[in-house]
């Protein structure tokens, strides 16, 4: 890419949401559970839940944040994910797609009874 087109790519990622709408272009994730529902982290996340008791139309995907670096060849970053409600004790599928990068859709399963026990295992924040 040339200078301008890789200077806007990685401004656009790091002010993402603010106010950006996501397009095709950008760097989405999602899930699908077994049973066929699926979520992904496109549009307004917390619409209709002003509440953070308010339980949200499932599933839900919402990307929380991150940080990243880049320079004029590189780009380097970490996404915390929020997902609503836990995946079921069985595999599903996490996938990832950056278009403008060369990332097509690419799916890989992962083991939602590891996610499932370790929230048995939670203690909660607020009493």
């Amino acid at each position: 890419m040339d200078e301008a087109t890789w200077t806007g790519l990685t401004d656009r990622h790091a002010t993402r949401g603010f106010p950006p709408e996501p397009t095709d272009a950008d760097l989405k994730f999602g899930v699908r559970f077994p049973d066929g529902s699926k979520a992904a982290t496109v549009g307004d996340a917390f619409r209709n839940c002003a509440n953070p008791a308010d339980r949200p139309e499932a599933p839900r995907l919402v990307d929380a944040g991150g940080g990243f670096s880049s320079d004029d060849q590189h780009y380097q970053s970490d996404q915390r994910l929020w997902l609503w409600p836990l995946p079921p004790p069985a595999p599903f599928e996490f996938v990832i797609e950056w278009q403008t990068m060369g990332i097509n859709t690419t799916p890989s399963t992962i083991d939602g009874s590891v996610i499932f026990h370790a929230a048995e295992r939670a203690q909660p924040y607020w009493p």
